[in-house]
This record gives C-alpha cells, sequence and structure tokens, in this order.
C-alpha cells in the first residue's frame, strides 16, 4: 500500500489541537520541536484518503483562523517502510524529573527503585508530557501532593495528571473534562497504570453537583488563561482554606492580566517558564470563603 505524509508547521500552543486532529483521522502523530516558537507534526495516511485528509484540512484552516501557520505538506513515501508505525520514531522515554518517568507502550524500560512509571501512548486526548504545561505540571504535582491528598484535575485530557497524582500518594483524583473521548481515554490509561481505585474521570466542567465546596487539597489545571479566570471563583470554591491550585496552558503574553486577575482574589506564590509557557502557583486564602460571602 502506498502512504503519504502529512506534515504542517505550528506555534507551539497549537501543538496539542493539531496533533488532536492529526491523530483523529491519520495513523499515529509525531511531534517534532524545532525551536522555542515552533514545532512540526507528522501523520500518515495511505494515498488516496480524501476523505480523511479533508477532515484534516478542515481543521488545520479553523486553526488558521486564529493564528498564522505553516501550510499542510503531503509527500508520497516509499512502500519498503511500516509506515503506521513510523511516527513511533519521534518518542521516547520522557524522564520528567528524578522520579516521574513517562514511556509510550512500546518501549521496554527497567524502573531503578525511586522511579514512579507513568505508561502513556501519544494519542487524541491531550497531554503526554511531550508539551512543556504538562512537563510543568508534573513536576509541581511531586513537590506540592502530600501523602493522601484529595486531588482534582480540570480538564484532564489523557488523565496524565491524575495518574501522576495517584502515583505520587493521593488518595482520591477526579477528573474532569468537557470531551467524552478524553474521559474515556483517560479511564483506559489509568487501568494500564494500574491506578483505577484511586482516579475518576468525569464527562464534565466546574461547578459540578460531583465536585464538592471546600474539599480538595490541590487542584491542577492545564487549561488556558481564558478559561482558568473564568472558572477562577468556582476553583477557588471546591479547595480547602490554604488549599493550592496548580494553573497552567497560559503562554507567555498572557501572564501578567493572568497574575492580575487571581492577585486580586487568592495568594499568587510563584510561576515557572519553560519555553513560551508559565504554570503558576496559587493558594486560596485560609479566610477565602468568608471574603466572598
Amino acid at each position: 500500500m502506498a502512504w503519504d505524509q502529512i506534515s504542517i508547521t505550528v506555534p507551539h500552543e497549537f501543538v496539542e489541537p493539531i496533533s488532536h486532529v492529526f491523530e483523529r483521522y491519520g495513523h499515529g502523530v509525531g511531534i517534532q520541536s524545532l525551536n522555542k516558537l515552533d514545532a512540526e507534526i507528522t501523520t500518515f495516511l495511505p494515498s488516496g484518503s480524501d476523505s480523511r485528509l479533508a477532515r484534516i484540512e478542515i481543521g488545520v484552516n479553523l486553526a488558521k483562523s486564529i493564528t498564522s501557520m505553516g501550510d499542510l505538506q503531503i509527500s508520497p513515501l516509499d512502500n519498503e517502510t511500516d509506515w503506521r508505525n513510523a511516527w513511533k520514531d519521534h518518542f521516547s522515554v520522557l524522564h520528567i524529573t528524578d522520579r516521574i518517568v513517562i514511556k509510550p507502550s512500546w518501549i521496554d524500560y527497567v524502573a531503578n527503585e525511586s522511579e514512579l512509571i507513568i505508561e502513556i501512548d501519544p494519542g487524541f486526548a491531550f497531554g503526554t508530557g511531550y508539551h512543556p504545561t504538562t512537563h510543568s505540571c508534573l513536576a509541581l504535582l511531586e513537590t506540592h501532593i502530600t501523602q493522601g491528598a484529595e486531588i482534582l484535575d480540570l480538564g484532564t485530557g489523557s488523565g496524565i495528571l491524575s495518574i501522576a497524582a495517584a502515583k505520587l500518594g493521593a488518595a482520591n483524583v477526579i477528573g474532569l473534562d468537557i470531551d467524552p473521548l478524553c474521559v474515556k481515554a483517560a479511564n483506559n490509561n489509568a487501568k494500564t497504570c494500574g491506578v483505577t481505585s484511586i482516579t475518576q474521570f468525569v464527562t464534565g466542567s466546574l461547578p459540578s453537583e460531583k465536585i464538592h465546596h471546600n474539599n480538595y487539597d490541590c487542584v491542577v489545571a492545564n487549561i488556558s488563561s481564558r478559561i482558568g479566570i473564568e472558572k477562577s471563583v468556582d476553583i477557588l470554591e471546591v479547595l480547602k482554606p490554604s488549599g493550592i491550585l496548580i494553573l497552567s496552558g497560559i503562554i507567555n503574553n498572557q501572564a501578567l492580566s493572568t497574575i492580575n486577575h487571581f492577585e486580586s482574589i487568592a495568594i499568587v506564590e510563584n510561576h515557572y517558564w519553560k519555553d513560551d509557557w508559565v504554570t503558576f502557583l496559587i493558594r486560596k486564602q485560609e479566610t477565602q470563603d468568608e471574603n466572598n460571602e
């Protein structure tokens, strides 16, 4: 069978939505960072897959209506390579910290005694550790999760942050996502990683009848500045007094507006830059709920 390689160069903030489209309609996804601003995303299609290619083009054109990016490149490939699996060459074992290690299912890896292995394959559900925001959230979870903590993962995507929280010692973790496909993927990933007794994934967002006020030690939200600000009051309401919010998905030019908003309602303890992305560590005030009444 003849195959075509489909690729495009996009800004880093559009890696996950475009890779979502590529994975949904192509065969596998490869992501290669080109520089601090751009990355190349690649997938493969059997030659003549006009319907699938058209859907990819629709997704790309929608993204182009928001920001500038490269043109879709279509290149025919030879017939001697297994192009269904060629995309896997773009991924390897990823050491987030000295403890947290992410590995794809097709790679054998022997962990040392101190390492926590998260086995998760790159796919259409957002979050595989290869994006700077996911990387930063994982590192902060390791630092701030205490044994027996109650965790809420807002915008769970692949479930990677929920899985990490469970492996780091959380007692209960709930992951919320508005996309039922993400919830399904997160459940499957949690099963693979052996943490289904600790994690629960639910379709929806805040506010939610299933999420109680003053119940969570930590909310991790790898979303966006806009959604973070829109949901800020809802997030603070579900946190325990002095609970922490790890907020990421924020591009550098949105950092100041995000800081200004959260400083008016909570304590912004720190911020962390990785490439062009920023992650905030925000603490709910001990008297937060009294102040909101």
